[in-house]
C-alpha cells in the first residue's frame, strides 16, 4: 500500500510538471562526506523560472563507511537554493538544507553548490557546506524532466 501511495504520487508530480509553465522538475542521486561518514541519497525539486529551486531530499550512510561505528544515520529534510552567478552552462548557488537526522535532531546545512550542465537534461553539481560545525563535500548526478 505504501509503495502504490508513492507511485501514485509521484505520478500526479510528473503531470504538474508537464502541465506547468515556467517549472521544471528535477530528480537527483546525491553522495556527501560529512563528519558522519560517506551518505548517499536522492533530492526531488522544482526549478523555477528564476532560478530559485526548492525540493526534499534523504540521504543515510552505507554501512561498514564509517570505521568508527556501524550506527545508521539518516538525514530528511527540505531544500532551498538560490542562484548566486550565472553563466552559459555553469551556475553557482547559494544553498540551505535543513530536517532531521535519525527523526530526532533537528539540522540546518548552509552551503555553497556549483551546477555544470552537461546536457539539456543532465547536470552535475559540486558543493561545499558546514555540517555539526565541520565542512562536507557533495557530489549530485540532476536528470531534469
Amino acid at each position: 500500500m505504501k509503495r502504490l501511495i508513492i507511485y501514485l504520487l509521484l505520478s500526479v508530480l510528473l503531470l504538474i510538471t508537464h502541465l506547468s509553465v515556467g517549472q521544471q522538475m528535477r530528480i537527483s542521486t546525491l553522495a556527501e562526506k560529512t563528519i558522519m561518514g560517506l551518505q548517499v541519497g536522492t533530492e526531488v525539486s522544482y526549478r523555477l523560472k528564476n532560478n530559485m529551486t526548492f525540493g526534499g531530499f534523504y540521504q543515510r550512510n552505507l554501512r561498514g563507511a564509517n570505521e568508527i561505528n556501524n550506527n545508521v544515520y539518516e538525514y530528511t529534510g527540505g531544500a532551498f537554493s538560490l542562484a548566486i552567478a550565472k553563466c552559459e552552462n555553469i551556475m553557482i548557488n547559494a544553498v540551505l538544507r535543513g530536517g532531521l537526522s535519525n527523526r530526532r535532531f533537528v539540522i540546518v546545512t548552509p552551503g555553497i553548490d556549483t551546477e555544470l550542465k552537461l546536457t539539456k537534461i543532465l547536470s552535475v553539481n559540486l558543493g561545499m557546506s558546514i555540517r555539526a560545525a565541520e565542512a562536507a563535500v557533495n557530489a549530485k548526478l540532476i536528470l531534469s524532466l
